[in-house]
């Protein structure tokens, strides 16, 4: 029964110490951002078929998955780098047609730890059987050290907005009490390429690669003296 008394005294008292930090503080929004050049590439492939067959449909599937992988071992791409993202079987209406047909599709997406490989990996690819190419976005390898360098840059960016305040307001800026980060985002050249039936890629499509952004917004709250 004590020690139910001090933890309901304990859980009281935080409250009211956190009330009344709160209300002699300030709070305000800071962001951080790093820039940075890519130096890996994730490309997003489907083999996809339809027909009047399941397991015609999910053996041509298979069989040009089975394909790209082999490719893909034999230019050195490592086996973890190579995730199957889905699998899909499924019988659906043709009005067209007037009739039911099976349909089947995967999708696999591929890590490319030099992006230099890019251009060899991708005419392979389409040379592989795969008939539709989801979408290419350009990663980099440091990009959980940039995070921490870009929440560095948001907590001294919240701190430089509080001491204005408090500079508006006569006062100075005390211990922080409070910090949330919101989700880092990322921002860069995204490319999404498309083939058409024939399997040729479609007219226009072009890669740049430059600058991706890294980026951080925190929540912090400042005693103000």
């Amino acid at each position: 029964m004590k020690k139910l008394f001090l933890l309901i005294l304990f859980c009281a008292t935080s409250v009211i110490f956190a009330q009344e930090t709160t209300s002699k503080g300030i709070n305000v929004t800071g962001k951080g951002s790093v820039n940075v050049v890519p130096d890996q590439v994730i490309i997003n492939v489907r083999s996809e078929y339809s027909g009047n067959s399941a397991n015609t449909v999910k053996d041509e599937v298979d069989a040009d998955i089975n394909e790209v992988i082999k490719f893909l071992k034999q230019e050195g791409v490592a086996e973890k780098n190579i995730q199957t993202e889905y699998i899909h079987l499924g019988k659906a209406y043709h009005h067209q047609l007037n009739k039911y047909e099976f349909r089947a599709y995967q999708s696999l997406s591929i890590l490319l730890e030099d992006i230099n490989d890019y251009e060899k990996i991708m005419d392979g690819l389409m040379s592989s059987g795969i008939n539709a190419i989801n979408s290419v976005s350009f990663e980099s390898s440091k990009e959980e050290q940039l995070k921490a360098e870009a929440r560095k840059k948001a907590i001294e960016n919240a701190r430089s907005k509080a001491e204005e305040y408090a500079k508006a307001l006569g006062q100075s800026v005390g211990k922080a009490f409070y910090v949330s980060e919101n989700n880092a985002s990322f921002s860069g050249p995204i490319l999404f390429k498309s083939m058409d039936a024939g399997g040729e890629s479609s007219e226009g499509q072009s890669i740049a690669v430059g600058e991706k952004t890294i980026s951080v917004s925190v929540q912090v709250g400042f005693i103000l003296n």
